[in-house]
């Protein structure tokens, strides 16, 4: 994708660094605290309301593990920039850009994931943090999850709705309340279209019709913006660790039922 080769040369400039023995040891006791508070953690950001963990999205689950580390700090420990481009400055992550987001850094979610999942390889963590993913982490990962699924269904209409989505940013006319139109997306009866034989077909789950709202238009936004970047399996990649060590029941169920 030309928006990916564009940014190749900016991707070259950058230094990354390795991970220290000490940064590797500081980042294992960090995520396994953020594991173990999460159900305690009080959202950092005053700019928004308090709601429950699973309620509100990714931003909050942002502005509450902001309580643990901050962006600048995490980049420092995996030794590469969290971010090559963007409206984001600081702590402060902007949701509504009209002519811009978040360009992931390819190697940040590679270097992410092989720490940010303890219980995929230490069976006893797994353990004293089922509780944890299961009432505070299982609803948005699921989702994550099944509209990943859905989109990659339909090929065809993922690349659409991404080129859209590029054509909207480098226009600057990408309006605060696009991603509307995903609200339903996971519902088995979304269309694109008021022609049934025009309109893209899916594979569907009657279960995700009363699927939060506000979570399944983010990541649908989510994922598309990670074809844009070229983040897209490197962080699914980390979502089917998540899902396969926690909720393999749903991940079996899932991927089997895709198989021809």
């Amino acid at each position: 994708m030309s928006c990916i080769s564009s940014f190749q040369e900016e991707w070259n400039k950058i230094t990354i660094y390795p991970i220290s023995f000490e940064n590797q040891s500081r980042l294992k006791l960090l995520v396994e605290s953020a594991w173990n508070q999460l159900p305690k953690t009080k959202s950092q950001c005053t700019v928004f309301k308090e709601t429950p963990l699973q309620t509100e999205g990714i931003k909050n689950y942002y502005c509450h593990l902001l309580g643990f580390s901050s962006p600048k700090q995490i980049s420092e420990l995996l030794g590469v920039p969290v971010f090559i481009s963007g409206p984001h400055r600081g702590n402060e992550i902007v949701f509504d850009s009209s002519d811009s987001f978040g360009f992931y850094h390819p190697e940040f979610p590679i270097r992410l994931r092989k720490f940010m999942i303890p219980g995929r390889t230490n069976a006893g963590f797994r353990a004293a943090t089922q509780k944890v993913y299961d009432e505070h982490v299982a609803k948005t990962a699921r989702i994550f999850f099944a509209t990943y699924r859905k989109l990659i269904s339909n090929q065809n209409y993922f690349e659409s709705e991404t080129e859209r989505y590029i054509r909207l940013i480098s226009e600057k006319q990408l309006e605060p309340y696009y991603l509307e139109k995903y609200n339903l997306f996971l519902h088995p009866d979304f269309t694109d279209g008021e022609e049934e034989a025009e309109s893209a077909k899916f594979q569907v789950w009657r279960e995700d019709e009363n699927a939060d709202t506000v979570l399944v238009k983010q990541c649908v936004g989510f994922w598309i913006r990670r074809r844009i970047d070229g983040t897209e399996n490197s962080f699914y990649s980390g979502l089917e660790d998540l899902i396969q060590s926690y909720d393999p029941e749903f991940y079996k169920k899932r991927t089997e039922a895709a198989k021809p």
